[in-house]
């Protein structure tokens, strides 16, 4: 799938460091420096929500970022700041309605080709110190760790669920 073949995502292009950035921060933050192009999902959301549905401001929540590899779609949700396990599986799903609405695909296209990707600071919510472990190993073994109320996204709507702290975000992209 190109990405670019939707109008919608082609006009909502940004570097992915730019989709990271904390402004609530002084001075702004950013999560990785990664300069690739990718599609600013929020973006995305506010357009389609606005055009379709007439709702500027509305209360749907979606990731920051989706771009393509070779290996397939990864949506990405960074959080710099706290958040609760609703709040991120609410992204991801909404992300994932949002998608198959301008795409027109049906949910079995996300299982078998798109990620999510959590991007967390540790500083602000940490992981239990068996989580962090496990958390480690999936790393090391290029799998997925569920955690975050992420647990019921793998199989369901998306092919692999990631995790990664926003200081192992860069390794993690030379591995996509």
């Amino acid at each position: 799938m190109k990405l670019d073949d939707y109008v919608v995502f082609r006009n909502n292009k940004k570097t992915l460091q730019h989709t990271s950035r904390d402004t609530s921060k002084t001075p702004i933050q950013f999560m990785t420096f990664d300069t690739r192009n990718v599609v600013d999902f929020d973006n995305v959301k506010t357009e389609v929500l606005s055009s379709v549905f007439g709702e500027k401001d509305s209360i749907a929540r979606s990731a920051d970022a989706l771009f393509s590899t070779e290996n397939g779609l990864y949506m990405v949700e960074f959080k710099n700041g706290f958040f609760t396990n609703l709040e991120i599986s609410q992204k991801a799903n909404n992300s994932i309605m949002l998608f198959n609405f301008v795409t027109a695909k049906q949910i079995d296209y996300s299982r078998e080709n798109m990620s999510f990707v959590l991007v967390y600071n540790k500083d602000v919510k940490t992981l239990s110190w068996e989580d962090s472990i496990a958390l480690h190993k999936a790393i090391c073994a290029k799998e997925g760790f569920k955690g975050f109320g992420t647990d019921k996204l793998k199989g369901f709507s998306y092919k692999a669920v990631y995790m990664i702290e926003k200081n192992d975000i860069d390794a993690f992209l030379k591995t996509i």
